[in-house]
């Protein structure tokens, strides 16, 4: 038995043809109504990346150019508020009413009127509360103090990177900080003539630090050149081991004219107080040959 399949090549050429015409007109219909040659990734895969980084790049700047108005409202509404506040200060009002400035100025003067100047003075006042209440934006009030100005500090001198400031409140800002100037530490000098100085078995140095008193006194063992002399290097050692954990730190310079024993704070600010005294067990009473105290407060 034999099989026969009819088949219409021309026919299955033509409907072919046909739908790939009507896949393209379907294209151009979708470009026609969007405006846009590409509508999706087959159309141009890296135009397509382009297209939606520019939007994004556009709505940002569009949402920015909103910010920005809001932002200019707000401050014309609380220069409006503060222009009020400054007239009931001066005195500008429309009504020819004297201002806080003049009122307080004449209780200082006048003192038979202190009492009605007073109520005056109590009346302005809670006039101007009622301008920082009414002074508003989005339904919050915008110079009733809430979004004052704050400084805060880190309690590490040395580590910047968490400091804030002058932030307004509503949330923490990362800012970069770039040191100009460093603040200067408060500082003594102890100067020797020589690398040594001239002391006996009892001789003290005292060392007071902001209200605290470190009492070095010289021991036999301390001594050297015939029992005489306390070297630089003694004394930095021994001094700073009085003073280790005071927040004092002692070095030496031996870079000048003189020889330094150097007493520097780790603090900064002028609120900190250094105090050298310098004691002798000498028959003449005289004070430790050779060495001079120089304060320096910073």
């Amino acid at each position: 038995m034999t099989i026969y399949f009819s088949t219409n090549i021309p026919e299955m050429r033509s409907i072919f043809q046909l739908n790939r015409s009507s896949n393209k007109i379907a294209d151009i219909s979708h470009r026609l109504e969007t405006g846009q040659r590409i509508n999706s990734g087959k159309d141009d895969p890296e135009g397509l990346i382009i297209r939606d980084r520019l939007r994004a790049d556009i709505k940002g700047l569009y949402t920015a150019k909103d910010n920005a108005s809001r932002a200019d409202n707000m401050l014309s509404i609380a220069d409006s508020g503060l222009a009020s506040l400054s007239k009931y200060i001066l005195g500008e009002t429309d009504d020819g009413t004297s201002g806080l400035k003049a009122l307080i100025g004449s209780v200082k003067s006048d003192v038979a009127d202190s009492d009605a100047l007073k109520a005056n003075i109590s009346q302005i006042l809670n006039q101007m509360n009622g301008v920082a209440r009414s002074t508003t934006y989005n339904g919050k009030q915008i110079i009733n103090g809430d979004l004052a100005y704050k400084t805060a500090f880190t309690s590490d001198n040395a580590k910047l990177s968490n400091l804030n400031i002058s932030k307004a409140n509503g949330g923490n800002q990362a800012v970069s900080v770039a040191v100009t100037a460093v603040a200067a530490k408060t500082q003594g000098k102890l100067e020797l003539d020589t690398a040594s100085i001239n002391a006996e078995e009892g001789d003290s140095i005292t060392v007071r630090y902001n209200g605290t008193a470190y009492k070095y006194t010289v021991g036999t063992n301390d001594l050297s050149g015939g029992g005489n002399e306390v070297s630089l290097t003694t004394l930095a050692e021994k001094v700073g081991t009085m003073l280790k954990g005071s927040g004092l730190n002692v070095t030496t310079d031996t870079s000048g004219a003189t020889y330094d024993l150097v007493l520097e704070a780790d603090n900064f600010g002028s609120s900190n107080t250094l105090f050298i005294t310098l004691d002798s067990n000498n028959a003449s009473g005289t004070e430790l040959s050779g060495l001079t105290p120089t304060i320096t407060e910073g």
